[in-house]
């Protein structure tokens, strides 16, 4: 598939229609909202539907050195990063530790 075709079908997927309607729905102020079950659903889902897209495609791969070095990059850089916005939002904001680190978390 070229490029271009392969940006639309992402666009245009469910998921990412959703995301534009919620940024839509905020920035017009709209007093539009789901239940909290609903909410807790979509994102279940939507965590689900990650990393079974992720898996599907890693499936398909041979493993060979690369994909081995960018999954272990992907874990390090997710264990990382906390850290790093730990840091970074204790050094630049006036929050106490307990919600930097729901914030981080």
């Amino acid at each position: 598939m070229n490029p271009i075709g392969l940006a639309t079908a992402n666009l245009l997927s469910p998921m990412v229609r959703f995301f534009a309607l919620a940024l839509d729905t905020a920035r017009l102020r709209s007093s539009l909202s789901c239940p909290e079950a609903v909410s807790r659903g979509l994102a279940i889902y939507l965590l689900a539907a990650i990393g079974f897209k992720g898996g599907a495609s890693i499936s398909e791969q041979v493993l060979d050195s690369r994909v081995l070095v960018t999954l272990t990059a992907g874990a390090v850089i997710s264990a990382v990063m906390p850290i790093i916005a730990f840091w970074l939002l204790r050094a630049t904001t006036k929050l106490d530790r307990v919600d930097i680190a729901a914030m981080r978390a």
